[in-house]
């Protein structure tokens, strides 16, 4: 019995670290749900392709879970973009970066 009452403790630590973890992983999704509308508010005073969410995804140069291979996050993260008007906010950028690693998801409506 006293092996049982040695572990609870620790058993209570281990869950309340989780639901920590979970918390801040609603925030970041919350978060993330607003990178479509920084590339929208960036880039769609020069082009076309950046209107809406459903533009930006159906003009390729968003690769979802690949920030990498996406040219709007080369440009954005290289300073040549935009090229006119303010940068993104080195926090805007990190966000912009995360969402499209995280899949580019959707904004929420």
């Amino acid at each position: 019995m006293k092996a049982t009452t040695a572990i609870a403790p620790v058993v209570i630590a281990l869950l309340v670290a989780v639901q920590g973890i979970s918390a801040q992983t609603d925030t970041k999704t919350v978060d993330l749900s607003k990178g479509s509308s920084l590339i929208v508010a960036y880039c769609s005073p020069c082009h076309d392709w950046a209107s809406d969410y459903k533009s930006i995804m159906d003009s390729g140069v968003v690769v979802p879970g690949d920030s990498a291979s996406s040219q709007a996050w080369v440009m954005i993260s290289s300073g040549r973009m935009p090229a006119q008007g303010p940068a993104p906010t080195s926090k805007e950028k990190k966000l912009i970066k995360e969402w499209i690693d995280a899949g580019a998801v959707a904004p929420k409506t």
